[in-house]
């Protein structure tokens, strides 16, 4: 793996080794450890993945496009329908574009180019061993929106916006296929949407709620973490159309 420090105060979850290589994985909340025999039976149902020497730009836009009503910041974290993108990077990658995370998949104006430009950011984090996508690493200077909610954006000077959403990590191996309620990206059962302030200000806390996720917790995994805590943050500006409802209408500040 490339060359990056460690998260500040994080232990890692997991440290695997080889002659040439050292891979150490942090924040993981679902480790399985399986003989390569049995890998099929795991990731058989992933999406082309976007580090992967048979990366296919087609067929994950085409998984995506399977679902045209579904927003394309969750789409992109299905990882049955690409695999490799992470939260960090859908979250550059529709500011990049200019789309709004809960903006229909079949509205996107470049779905293709979305897509495209978010598989040479991770490629590029690969081989750097940094989740750069300013060109920056230096420290609060390597991300356009992300982690900077309540900041002024770096192209428009609008405020940066937050929502926070919770939904289960547990998952079963192999349910997943476009379109299933369950598996990996599948409809969390609870959202809790933020004013835009750092959470040591007090700020308010609304929620609504989402339609309950129809799977369960199945096949023999461990699970570190049980919830997975997913922040989306953009630029209203830079980024225009739809966003959840309890936001409308309010301030900025």
């Amino acid at each position: 793996m490339g060359g990056g420090s460690a998260p500040s105060g994080r232990a890692a979850s997991i440290c695997s080794a080889t002659a040439e290589h050292v891979a150490v994985g942090y924040r993981l909340p679902v480790v399985e450890l399986l003989p390569t025999a049995g890998e099929e039976r795991v990731v058989g149902h992933l999406g082309p993945d976007v580090l992967g020497d048979d990366w296919d730009l087609d067929r994950a836009v085409a998984n995506l496009r399977a679902d045209s009503r579904r927003e394309i910041g969750e789409a992109l974290l299905d990882q049955r329908l690409l695999a490799g993108l992470g939260n960090v990077w859908r979250t550059e990658a529709c500011f990049l574009a200019g789309v709004s995370p809960w903006t229909p998949v079949g509205e996107v104006a470049d779905l293709p180019g979305l897509v495209r430009r978010a598989q040479a950011m991770v490629t590029a984090g690969a081989r750097g061993g940094h989740q750069v996508t300013t060109g920056s690493t230096r420290p609060g200077e390597q991300h356009w929106v992300y982690g900077r909610a309540g900041r002024p954006c770096r192209r428009c000077g609008t405020l940066v916006r937050r929502l926070e959403q919770r939904r289960s990590t547990q998952n079963s191996p192999g349910r997943g296929s476009p379109g299933h309620a369950g598996g990996p990206g599948g409809r969390g059962p609870r959202s809790d949407v933020r004013r835009d302030q750092d959470r040591r200000t007090g700020a308010r806390q609304d929620s609504y709620r989402r339609p309950a996720d129809a799977g369960g917790p199945a096949g023999v995994t461990v699970d570190a973490g049980g919830r997975d805590d997913r922040v989306t943050t953009w630029c209203p500006a830079c980024q225009p159309g739809p966003f959840p409802g309890l936001l409308a209408g309010r301030p900025e500040n």
